[in-house]
């Protein structure tokens, strides 16, 4: 039973005419535009290829966006805010319990300063200071011929750098649907940007160390022309080691100031979290609830890491001892994207104190398969759409394929579904076989709800086709599917199984989409849609097929929009990203 918590601790503000840039917006614009540069300079690397020359010649057309004021106003600030917010973020942590990839891509980016600083401060500091003139002929010298561990440290930084930036929009684009249909592009490009920048680095500084060794005055030559004299050398040495002391104070106070408030926050009120699965765990005062769960081992999807943007990690509120902190602005503007209601939170970023309960709303995949996604809601009537799926010719495929073959087929069409439910805000009731059924609507209104059963539907066919061609030269026919959707009041609630907690729902709206999916085998359409669905989402489906079936067990026939293609649901689910 909830308890009576005032409504007023769990209302979102109301938004501002001025809207606030919130710390997940501030890190993710910064990250973007320090992306930027290490794009365009990283690709004037790439011309090292050629020439050192070349490299030269472009580097003003390259760099001059970050040369002018504005430019180099709006590079530092990216620096010093994406910094500032990582010391933040490290300071506020409750627990150091993440993913291996936010690990690594922490570690990254705690790492680049420290090779960053030396590169930083014999070229822009020395240009800056004693207005030298250092091109790449001078950087290339200093790094391949007079101290070519300078030259690996370099290559590291570039590869340190690309997986932190990387990392970082991987966390921020698999949220969307549409990332799963060019995934395979990103990674390709990830893998052979940086391998073009590492072998125009070593080309260029293959190029120097021939030139310096055929002409032994040529470093001096260059040297005289930066305009650098041995004391500014001396100096910038000294400057970088200031430089790299000061970094790594920052960083030991920025661990010390954590552990003095862990410290302190133990001698204070703990939190107490009571999961609905019947878990409780205390921890330490001002966690997050995904910090909780992390840190007591306890599975909670988040798939943008926790930084507020994808809304995976929400939960529902069940009970509180007291009034609840009021959402931020980055978890406000979440929340109102997707259209939750008033007990929903999002466990990243919402902080509460005392005892209270909570139920997640989206659990991970290696969580058992038959408790699916929890629901927050026990013997509850809501508007719900359901989507039901079922692998075509299964039954004939095991005459065919060795029981091994078959399993692994049907495991990896279900784990697409699995996937596409998810990401599409649904959640996954039950599997059967082959098939599965999905809904969509707990924490949404009937508009997103629509909208996201046709995405996951989209993205299913997308991955029916990659499977169609991985798998081309092992199937005897390529894999079909069904799928049926359909929207009204449905029943909710838990069921109590030997092995956990799973949804029950009862509802026409179940009946007319497996009907629907039977019905999408007889017309040879794998996407059948009732009209109320699509009218919900706003569907703009040039390419359907509208029709009116007659469905087994049913008085009245129904309207649908029928999709035999692919890129017709493509391009009418497109504009509902």
């Amino acid at each position: 039973m909830r308890s009576a918590t005032p409504p007023l601790s769990l209302a979102l503000p109301k938004r501002r005419r001025v809207p606030s840039i919130s710390i997940a917006q501030a890190r993710l614009t910064s990250g973007l535009i320090l992306f930027a540069f290490c794009l365009t300079h990283f690709s004037n690397h790439i011309l090292g290829i050629f020439l050192v020359g070349t490299m030269e010649e472009w580097r003003d057309v390259l760099m001059m966006p970050w040369r002018i004021i504005p430019g180099q106003i709006l590079l530092y600030g990216a620096f010093l805010t994406h910094l500032f917010l990582a010391l933040r973020t490290l300071f506020k942590r409750r627990t150091m319990r993440m993913p291996v990839g936010q690990w690594v891509q922490v570690a990254a980016g705690l790492s680049i300063p420290l090779l960053l600083i030396g590169h930083v401060t014999s070229v822009r500091v020395a240009g800056s200071l004693f207005d030298a003139e250092i091109g790449y002929p001078k950087v290339l010298l200093d790094q391949w011929v007079n101290d070519p561990s300078v030259a690996m440290q370099m290559s590291a930084l570039v590869l340190i750098v690309w997986t932190h930036a990387c990392l970082g929009l991987y966390f921020w684009l698999r949220r969307y649907v549409w990332y799963g249909r060019f995934r395979v592009a990103f990674v390709a490009a990830a893998l052979l940007f940086p391998s073009l920048v590492l072998a125009g680095y070593f080309a260029s500084g293959s190029e120097t160390v021939n030139r310096v060794h055929a002409n032994p005055k040529l470093a001096a030559e260059i040297v005289r022309e930066s305009g650098l004299t041995p004391a500014d050398v001396k100096e910038l040495r000294d400057l970088r080691i200031d430089l790299i002391l000061i970094y790594l104070g920052l960083l030991g106070a920025a661990f010390g100031a954590r552990a003095a408030r862990n410290i302190i926050a133990t001698w204070r009120n703990p939190l107490i979290v009571e999961y609905a699965s019947g878990r409780t765990v205390r921890a330490l005062a001002g966690s997050s609830i995904l910090e909780v769960s992390r840190a007591n081992g306890i599975p909670h999807a988040a798939i943008c890491g926790g930084q507020g943007r994808c809304s995976t990690c929400r939960i529902a509120v069940i009970s509180a001892d007291r009034p609840l902190p009021k959402p931020g602005s980055q978890e406000a503007s979440t929340l109102r994207r997707i259209g939750v209601g008033p007990d929903v939170r999002l466990a990243c970023q919402f902080r509460p104190r005392g005892r209270i309960g909570v139920q997640r709303l989206v659990i991970e995949a290696n969580e058992a398969q038959d408790s699916a996604f929890a629901a927050p809601v026990r013997g509850r009537e809501m508007d719900l759409t359901v989507m039901v799926v079922d692998l075509r010719r299964s039954s004939r495929l095991a005459q065919e394929k060795l029981p091994y073959d078959v399993l692994y087929i049907i495991d990896r069409f279900l784990n697409a579904v699995r996937i596409a439910v998810r990401d599409s805000g649904g959640y996954l009731v039950c599997t059967t076989g082959d098939g599965a059924v999905a809904i969509f609507g707990f924490d949404v209104n009937m508009r997103r709800a629509a909208r996201g059963a046709l995405r996951a539907a989209d993205a299913i066919w997308a991955s029916v086709d990659r499977m169609n061609t991985e798998l081309e030269a092992d199937l005897p026919w390529p894999l079909g599917f069904g799928v049926g959707i359909a929207a009204g009041p449905c029943i909710v609630g838990h069921r109590s199984i030997d092995i956990g907690s799973a949804i029950n729902f009862v509802g026409d709206a179940g009946n007319i989409a497996a009907r629907l999916e039977e019905a999408s085998k007889q017309i040879g359409a794998p996407v059948v849609v009732t009209e109320a669905v699509a009218a919900s989402a706003g569907l703009a489906a040039a390419g359907a097929d509208r029709r009116t079936l007659e469905l087994r067990d049913r008085l009245v026939p129904v309207d649908v929009q029928v999709f035999t293609r692919h890129g017709a649901l493509s391009e009418a689910v497109a504009p509902l990203e």
